[in-house]
């Protein structure tokens, strides 16, 4: 597996943001004010995106 490049990095985020907030809309974790699940809701996907395109590259 080669390190990341900002280029995949970018990408996860965005990949992240747009997955994570629709996780928080689905699992109403906004509401709640659950820092640790919103911030679960950005990671997993982030992870997911980013190791993804470096195992894949």
């Amino acid at each position: 597996m080669r390190p990341p490049t900002r280029s995949d990095v970018r990408v996860a985020a965005a990949t992240a943001a747009i997955v994570g907030t629709i996780l928080c809309m689905i699992n109403g974790s906004y509401r709640a004010g659950n820092v640790s699940g919103i911030g679960l809701n950005y990671l997993v996907p982030l992870l997911v995106s980013l190791v993804s395109r470096l195992v894949g590259a």
